[in-house]
C-alpha cells in the first residue's frame, strides 16, 4: 500500500502558487453544478445527500482543431485583417487535471498543459473569431506550461446539503446550500466571473470566441493570479482581487491587485 502524506503535497503544491506567466490562451472547464457559481440545481428537484467523497482525482483530455479558408478579394488591408491569401492553420493542446483533497472543504488543482499552433491570420481579423482553441501567443513546436495551480477553501455556513460529481478540477462530495467558497492561486478571470454552462468550454461548447466568453480581445483573463471570495446563498455574492496582464496579449503580470 503507498502512503501519501497530505500535508506535504499540499505544501509542495502551494508553492507552484507564486505570480508565472502562460503562453496559450486558458480554456476552463464547462461549469458544473458545485464548481461555478452560476450553475445551480433547477427549482423543484430534491438535493441528493449521500454521495462517494473523492480525496483525488487525475483527468485528461486532447483537443485538436484544424481551420481553413480560400483566397478571396480585400479591398482593404492593414495589420490586424484577415490574410487574403488562402490559408489553413491548427491548433492541439494536451491537458492533465490532477486534483487533491489535504483537508476538510479544501481542494488542490494543478493543470499542466501541452500547447501547439496559431489560429488563421495569427487569430487576427475575425470581430468574432472562429476558433477559441486559437491561440495570441502561440507556437509552431509544441510547449509546457502550467495554465493552473490553485487552492479552493468551501467552507459549509448551512442550508441543505447539495450532491457534488466530480468532473474537471471539481472533486466529488458535497456542501450547504449557503457557503463560503475562497480560491487562492494561478486561473483565469473566467473561470469564476464570467461561468455559463451552455457556452463556456471550446473543447466541449461552442468554438466562436465571442459565444465561449467576452467578445472583446483575448487578454488579461487568461493570464492571472488571484484570490476572488465567493458567497453562495439565494443571491450569490462575488469578489476578488487579481494579477492581470500588463499590456494587450502580454505574458508579464502586474505586481499590484486590481
Amino acid at each position: 500500500m503507498i502512503r501519501t502524506n497530505r500535508p506535504a503535497a499540499a505544501i509542495a503544491l502551494l508553492v507552484l502558487c507564486s505570480p508565472a506567466t502562460g503562453w496559450a490562451q486558458i480554456a476552463g472547464p464547462t461549469p458544473i453544478e458545485g464548481n461555478s457559481p452560476s450553475v445551480g440545481r433547477p427549482t423543484g428537484v430534491a438535493p441528493q445527500v449521500e454521495s462517494a467523497v473523492e480525496d483525488w482525482a487525475v483527468h485528461g483530455q486532447t483537443t485538436f482543431v484544424t481551420q481553413y479558408h480560400p483566397r478571396f478579394r480585400s479591398a482593404f488591408r492593414g495589420p490586424n485583417s484577415l490574410s487574403p491569401k488562402n490559408q489553413a492553420r491548427e491548433t492541439f493542446d494536451l491537458t492533465l487535471y490532477g486534483g487533491l483533497r489535504p483537508w476538510q472543504g479544501a481542494e488542490i488543482w494543478v493543470n499542466p498543459e501541452i500547447d501547439q499552433g496559431f489560429g488563421l491570420s495569427n487569430t487576427f481579423g475575425v470581430a468574432g473569431y472562429p476558433s477559441g482553441e486559437a491561440f495570441k501567443l502561440g507556437k509552431s513546436n509544441p510547449y509546457a506550461r502550467l495554465q493552473r495551480v490553485f487552492l479552493r477553501q468551501t467552507i459549509d455556513l448551512g442550508g441543505q446539503t447539495e450532491r457534488l460529481a466530480g468532473g474537471l478540477n471539481q472533486l466529488a462530495g458535497s456542501q450547504s446550500a449557503d457557503r463560503l467558497v475562497v480560491t487562492i492561486g494561478k486561473f483565469a478571470i473566467t473561470d469564476v466571473f464570467d461561468t455559463n454552462s451552455y457556452a463556456h468550454d471550446p473543447r466541449n461548447d461552442f468554438l466562436n470566441w465571442s459565444i465561449i466568453d467576452a467578445g472583446s480581445p483575448g487578454y488579461n483573463y487568461e493570464f492571472t493570479t488571484g484570490s476572488p471570495m465567493l458567497f453562495y446563498s439565494t443571491f450569490p455574492i462575488r469578489y476578488g482581487g487579481d494579477n492581470i496582464a500588463r499590456d494587450l496579449y502580454s505574458v508579464q503580470l502586474t505586481i499590484t491587485y486590481r
